[in-house]
């Protein structure tokens, strides 16, 4: 117990419905503060991602000189009209060890020779809503990332953000390859565990 705390009082009955197994060890005080930390962190969140949407240059004012030097840190964005938009995080050429850890897959060297741009997050509902026109989630929530999509849906998103020429020349809208997505994902450095992921990125 820390000093100035209240030393939680011992009650010894149980009544009908109140099991010992259904009681929260935590007393309201520290219920209180991790709420508080809850809330603190989801400001938080959210005031971080504006002030990246507001540092990020746009996508449609770059050109493909700007495109190629992208750096780790760099930030663009796609408006999708409504108050949407895409984020995306530039990712420069470089060599990694790709591969998994099991034994059926041995690790190797790539080199990815061209920079290129993922997004920030999964695609979610109101950047597919924005793109596709519908909204095909069972889980609805337009900052959720959208599901119940396939491969081909996911391509053909890319395909209607390409429809409205946006980039410049020898750049275009589609799903990172494998290679581009794990050496994101690592950092470019050596990643001990890797997922995957099926939602549209900008590569």
């Amino acid at each position: 117990m820390s000093a100035g705390e209240e030393p939680e009082s011992e009650d010894p009955s149980v009544t009908a419905g109140d099991t010992p197994s259904s009681r929260c060890p935590w007393s309201p005080k520290k219920r209180a503060v991790l709420a508080g930390l809850i809330v603190m962190a989801l400001v938080a969140g959210a005031v971080w991602m504006e002030i990246a949407r507001n540092r990020a240059h746009t996508i449609a004012a770059a050109s493909g000189a700007d495109l190629a030097a992208a750096r780790v840190g760099d930030l663009r964005s796609l408006d999708l009209g409504g108050g949407t938009s895409l984020l995306f995080c530039g990712i420069p050429a470089g060599t990694f060890t790709m591969g998994g850890l099991g034994p059926s897959e041995t690790r190797h060297e790539v080199t990815l020779t061209k920079a290129c741009w993922l997004g920030q997050t999964e695609v979610t509902q109101a950047q597919w809503q924005a793109v596709m026109g519908n909204n095909p989630s069972h889980f609805t929530g337009k900052d959720l990332p959208v599901e119940q999509v396939s491969w081909n849906d996911a391509q053909e998103f890319c395909g209607k953000l390409n429809a409205k020429s946006l980039l410049p020349a020898g750049w275009k809208f589609a799903l990172p390859t494998e290679a581009q997505w794990e050496y994101a994902c690592g950092g470019g450095q050596e990643c001990q565990c890797l997922g995957t992921l099926r939602h549209a990125r900008q590569c």
